[in-house]
This record gives structure tokens, sequence and C-alpha cells, in this order.
């Protein structure tokens, strides 16, 4: 082991330790391995041409809150097991996804990191038109294999938050695949050593949670981790002021919203993509803060010039009952 603050640190390559005290957290694997070998991507010769661009999001005043929709993702993969509801709601397809991307890309979107939504609420400095914040929790395998290619595409970048006590299990990345994304642009933000529920551990064990996860993934990649998110998104006061002292810039929940300020900005909330969203569903939840006309026109241009056609809305049964924020009430991983 090797000391690094307050806790010994565990080496990435002990992929099966489990601190002390802590309860046993059960690992929900696919039936399938979804981490094939990682293939060199490269960006195509033309991409799609986008609209005219539109204004910049402008925060007047450093400090002043701004509307940002951060999305929720975690597998990219087709549901291996069909009576797994779960597992459904908490899957996009691969050709959904790439639909979604490529839909953003028509749109004007913006994909931006935590990072720039941090500066713009410290400096007032103006966001790109249409900001949009692409999040991936858990480290999966497909995120490296399915996900990153599709946003290399189009020159997007997309945060993956990593359980770094299950770097290299089936389903999930390893290590080579970790520095892989991240050479290709992508942002790794912290989410546990174990996946536990933070609200529902002792102190201690959240603290060491939140401090060795941290610690670990630093030593993996060389530099500091800024993002984290609360694994089923369950946090209280206590938690997120043991995460922000751990020297984390910014943490997401998975309550719905998109008002960030650097008030809240320990519980940034996000919006989930789920299994059951249609191209429309999706385009209401990425461009929040459009006026649904827009939306609607722009949802038109894109399924009348030749691309693929938006998938069919879900049934009432498979949609999700929402709280109103675009996030639904099942507590999710």
């Amino acid at each position: 082991m090797v000391e690094m603050g307050r806790f010994p640190v565990p080496s990435l390559a002990t992929r099966t330790w489990v601190p002390p005290s802590t309860p046993a957290v059960q690992e929900q694997q696919p039936a399938v391995d979804l981490t094939p070998p990682p293939a060199q991507v490269q960006a195509p010769v033309e991409l799609p041409p986008s609209p005219v661009a539109q204004p910049a999001v402008v925060v007047s005043r450093p400090g002043q809150g701004i509307g940002v929709p951060i999305l929720t993702y975690h597998w990219i993969r087709v549901n291996p097991v069909p009576n797994d509801t779960l597992g459904f709601h908490l899957s996009v397809t691969p050709d959904n996804f790439a639909q979604q991307m490529d839909f953003l890309h028509f749109a004007g979107a913006h994909p931006i990191t935590l990072a720039a939504a941090m500066s713009a609420l410290e400096t007032g400095k103006p966001l790109p038109a249409r900001p949009v914040i692409l999040t991936f929790d858990d480290g999966y395998g497909d995120f490296a294999s399915r996900a990153t290619p599709v946003l290399q595409r189009y020159g997007f970048v997309g945060t993956d938050y990593v359980v770094s006590g299950f770097i290299g299990h089936t389903a999930y990345m390893n290590t080579d695949q970790i520095h892989q994304v991240e050479a290709a642009g992508m942002v790794i933000g912290c989410h546990t050593v174990n996946h536990v529920d933070l609200a529902r551990v002792a102190p201690q064990v959240a603290r060491m949670q939140i401090t060795v996860s941290h610690q670990q993934l630093e030593q993996l990649l060389g530099h500091k981790v800024l993002d984290f998110a609360y694994p089923y998104g369950g946090f209280n006061y206590q938690v997120e002021q043991m995460v922000l002292a751990d020297g984390f810039r910014d943490a997401v929940t998975t309550q719905g919203g998109t008002w960030l300020q650097l008030a809240n900005r320990g519980a940034w909330p996000r919006l989930h993509i789920d299994g059951a969203d249609g191209l429309a569903s999706f385009a209401e939840k990425a461009l929040t803060g459009t006026r649904a006309d827009v939306v609607q026109e722009l949802l038109h241009g894109y399924a009348t010039r030749g691309a693929p056609a938006p998938q069919p809305s879900p049934t009432p049964t498979q949609r999700v009952a929402t709280n109103g924020g675009g996030n639904d009430d099942r507590r999710l991983a």
C-alpha cells in the first residue's frame, strides 16, 4: 500500500479490495461482457452541417446562476436481459445514442465540461449557444468502446464518473481504457470506491469512500480529479461538505433540474436519459431553455434532411414517471 493523506491507498491492481466496515456492495453486472478491445477511431472526413450559430449564453455577473442541462447516461448498450426493467431504463442503445449525438450536432448544441460551467459562474465568461453537459455514470466499458468514438466524431466531450474499486472488472473500463478515453479528450470524475450510498453509511465510511477513491484516481491519472457524482444520488449536507472539503470542484446528483450556481456546486442537478426516451423527449431534455416551438422546428428539420428516422415514442407502460424536472423518481445507479 501507498500512504496518501489520511487513508492507506490500495494499489488499483488490488481490484477486489473492500475497506474495513464497508457494507458489501452488490455489483449489477450485465449478462454479457461489454468491454471488447478498444479500437482506434478516426473522425470521418465530413460531418453533417449545423444550423446557423445562435447567440452565446451570457452570465452577466460572476456568481449568477446559469441554466445548463447536465445529462446522465449509464450503459450504452442493448439491454441483454429483456425482463430487467431497471437495466432497460439505464440502457441507451448504441443506435439511439448515435442519433442523439447527431441531433445535438444538427441543432447547434455545444457539449461543454463542468469546468467550463464553473468558469462561467466564476468569471462571467460567456458559454457557447445551447450548452449541454454529457455525463456517464459508473465507468462502464461501453463508454470507451461505444460512446467515446461517437463523441469523437463530433468533437464532443463527456465526463465519466468512475468507481475506482470496479476498474478492470467485467463490463467496466480497465486502466488502459481510462487512459485512452482521457487522451481522446474525455474527462474522468469520481464515483466512490465501491458505489455505496453515502447518505446511508457511517460518516467515517463515507469519508473513506470519497477520499480513497479520489486518491486512487489521481494516482492513476497523474493529475487532479475535480468532478464527483453521488452513487444512487445519495447525499446530505454532511456528505456534500465532505466532498467539497476533499478538494472536488463540483458534485452532481440525480435530482432533476438545470439551474447551476456556485452556491449549489456540491449538488448540481441532472436530467436522466432513459432507455424509453425517443428523440423528441431527448431533445426536450438536452435543449432545456430553448423555446418549445424552436425545438419542434429542429426536430422537423432533422427528420426531413434525410437523417435516420426518430425512434417512436415509448408507450405509457414504458415511460418512466418523472418528478416534473425531467428525472424519474426511482433510485438510479
